[in-house]
């Protein structure tokens, strides 16, 4: 296998929320379809498409009980598809903890993770997972968009870079770096993870940028 594999991501926004796109490494072949939602739980839904790798692919999703198998509410899927897919995760984040509550209903084995800080002031967060002990980290620099994803043996196993811009039409890149059987199975897990960090990350800034546009507001009286 190549040893890495790019996937593109790609983002819009709806009145519901913002929509990310998971697209295969010809930018074309839709993956993953992830709707958020900024108030309502789960604020995060991952639905997928096509698994990009189909000789490997994952046991079909298995909702928890109560809920019957694979019962979840429509989902509006970006363009112009079919309501195809299959919801294999969904997402919470909780404000005050800042801790991110994810519960993933694909892969070898469904379970619920929670993604957090070792304290406050550390950028990546840790969670305990199918694969073990993992982390997804902030970028080396503070003039850097990018993640990555480490794991207990300090392998890192996949990569966000932010790509995007007003200036640039390039599209956000998320690279598989380890394609073992084992990360395969677990695609689905890595890959919400991975989106969960994100858009946590977009909201902080967001939620930043409006303080700041209030504090420059009452201080300049604007």
């Amino acid at each position: 296998m190549d040893p890495g594999r790019v996937f593109y991501i790609t983002k819009s926004q709806l009145a519901s929320g913002v929509v990310y796109t998971i697209l295969d490494s010809d930018s074309t072949t839709r993956l993953y379809t992830v709707e958020t939602s900024q108030k309502a739980k789960p604020h995060m839904t991952l639905i997928r498409h096509r698994f990009p790798y189909q000789q490997m692919a994952p046991p079909a999703c298995h909702y928890p009980s109560p809920s019957p198998p694979c019962a979840h509410p429509p989902v509006q899927v970006p363009f112009g598809g079919s309501n195809s897919g299959t919801v294999v995760s969904t997402v919470s984040f909780h404000g005050l903890s800042s801790k991110i509550g994810i519960s993933l209903y694909s892969g070898p084995q469904p379970m619920d993770m929670t993604m957090q800080r070792s304290d406050l002031l550390a950028s990546g967060r840790k969670f305990d997972s199918p694969l073990g002990r993992m982390q997804w980290k902030g970028g080396d620099s503070i003039f850097t968009s990018s993640h990555k994803l480490v794991d207990q043996h300090k392998r890192v196993i996949a990569r966000y870079e932010k790509r995007s811009s007003l200036l640039s039409r390039q599209m956000d890149q998320f690279i598989l770096l380890v394609q073992d059987a084992n990360v395969i199975a677990n695609l689905d897990m890595v890959i919400v993870t991975g989106l969960a960090t994100i858009e946590y990350t977009r909201r902080s800034d967001k939620e930043w940028d409006e303080v700041l546009e209030e504090v420059a507001e009452t201080v300049f009286d604007v």
